[in-house]
């Protein structure tokens, strides 16, 4: 009863509230008419200036125009959309309680048959797991007993034993029955026991060779470590004479470079630090002192002969040069005897010069008979040689009676 006069009310409100919605929309439509008309009348409307009383009346009355339509459309918008809100609202709010309502009768149902869906999923996804499982453990069974898996089959073979292949697929394993397991399984079993068997076999023959190959090889390094502990010693033994050898060629050739630095001595090379030399006169012959350290006896007899080759030049220069020096020194004797001779000569001759002008000077300073006696003893110490022919032998003979008959 109270539904009827619910629905009764809502019904005896909605003419009124079309009768207002639509009164609303008939001031909309003269108002969109009214809008035209404003564009026309009024979009050119201008002001020129502040002095245009005329233009600026006109403006005032448009915008006073304006304002009251639009601000009167606006509230034919809100008296248009409140009814149909307030109706929306209402007819939310019914079915909403309504739907409740509904579901408050529906969720105990709802929970019953939830249940019973579920125990029967989960009696179905056991079955499942227990099928998988079932699967499962056969395809371990297989795998367990020798089975591979390959290009989407189980088989078991051995070609190198003649063991002939046996395949199955996931959908026959899945599908066949457990009789028809259990007799393949056996046949896997079987052929998996005769492969395990002959593998043991080969695995044992391995290792037993390898064994075998382990011993000779551990015999192999026991000989090889005895050889090499042989060769050590023996290299310790090569070691220690070529250490001694080393120790008196070291020792030998300390006495041959010192008997080497003797002959060079003896040769007459000076040494310069790290070089001896011997030079002259442009001719010159250089050793290292680690070429006298450490040339072969060949090589040292080599450099040796080669050294006194230029020795040999060197001291004939020097016996040319001795040569020249010592005629060079007779030239200079006989030139300082020749000097020597030639001053006395020259001295002689001043000093009977100076005799001779002091004569002359007291003979001319002395009187008559001085001058007479010194003249006279100047005759008398004239020497008259011994001639051969007769002829001047009596010339000669005249002259010495002639210088002995002065007094």
């Amino acid at each position: 009863m109270s539904e009827t006069l619910e629905l009764e009310k809502i019904t005896n409100e909605f003419p009124e509230k079309i009768d207002g919605i639509k009164k609303a929309l008939e001031n909309l439509i003269v108002t969109e008419s009214k809008v035209a008309e404003f564009k026309e009348k009024y979009e050119g409307l201008t002001i020129v200036d502040r002095n245009d009383k005329d233009g600026y009346k006109a403006a005032r009355e448009a915008k006073s125009v304006l304002v009251k339509t639009r601000t009167s459309s606006e509230d034919d918008r809100k008296l248009t959309l409140k009814p149909i809100d307030e109706l929306r609202d209402n007819v939310h709010n019914r079915f909403k309680s309504v739907q409740d309502d509904l579901k408050k009768i529906e969720e105990p149902i709802s929970k019953q048959i939830k249940e019973i869906d579920d125990i029967e999923e989960q009696e179905k996804e056991q079955k499942k797991l227990e099928a998988e499982k079932k699967i499962n453990d056969r395809i371990n069974c297989l795998l367990e007993n020798g089975m591979v898996f390959q290009d989407g089959y189980y088989i078991i073979k051995n070609d190198e034993l003649q063991i002939l292949e046996t395949s199955i697929g996931v959908v026959d394993i899945r599908t066949m029955s457990d009789d028809l397991f259990k007799n393949l399984l056996q046949i896997v079993i079987d052929k998996n026991a005769k492969i395990v068997s002959e593998k043991e076999r080969v695995e044992k023959e391995r290792i037993a060779a390898e064994e075998l190959k382990a011993e000779n090889d551990r015999k192999e390094r026991e000989l090889f470590e005895q050889q090499k502990e042989q060769m050590r010693l023996q290299q310790e033994e090569m070691d220690r004479q070529k250490e001694q050898i080393e120790t008196q060629r070291k020792a030998n050739q300390q006495l041959i470079t010192i008997a080497r630095q003797n002959l060079l001595e003896a040769l007459g090379f000076s040494f310069y630090g790290t070089i001896y030399e011997i030079s002259y006169k442009g001719l010159s012959y250089k050793l290292l002192h680690e070429q006298v350290e450490n040339l072969t006896n060949e090589a040292w007899l080599l450099n040796i002969g080669e050294a006194e080759k230029v020795i040999s030049q060197i001291n004939s220069q020097k016996n040319i040069d001795a040569e020249e020096s010592k005629k060079q020194a007779e030239i200079d004797k006989r030139e300082n005897e020749k000097r020597i001779a030639q001053q006395a000569i020259e001295d002689e001759n001043k000093r009977k010069q100076e005799e001779k002008e002091k004569a002359e000077l007291e003979l001319a300073q002395a009187d008559d008979k001085t001058k007479y006696e010194s003249i006279l003893a100047q005759i008398k110490a004239l020497q008259v040689p011994d001639f051969k022919s007769n002829i001047y032998k009596n010339k000669a003979k005249i002259i010495k009676d002639f210088i002995a008959d002065l007094k």
